[in-house]
């Protein structure tokens, strides 16, 4: 169960959004929050990538994974775990 204060905190950071949707988000688990509340963003650059636009829970994904994240043409973003299994199963 997520508390009541994190959704207040969770609408009031995503009011003060400076883009039209107004969403926040943020990985939680058992009730608790694991990374900073995040905003849409018009960010366009990641770690060297082109992005149109930062969605709030790709935000929150990619502050949760960090580095751990790489960006495939085919698949978007991706964990390095599937990366490294894919090149086990090819030999």
């Amino acid at each position: 169960m997520v508390a009541s204060s994190l959704i207040n905190d969770m609408a009031s950071t995503a009011s003060s959004s400076a883009l039209q949707q107004h969403l926040c988000a943020a990985v939680i688990s058992g009730g608790k929050r694991l990374t900073k509340l995040t905003c849409n963003d018009e960010r366009n650059r990641k770690w060297g990538n082109n992005t149109p636009s930062i969605h709030a829970e790709e935000a929150a994904i990619l502050d949760y994974y960090g580095k751990d994240v790489f960006w495939d043409k085919k698949g978007g973003w991706c964990l390095k775990e599937r990366k490294i299994k894919t090149k086990v199963e090819k030999g």
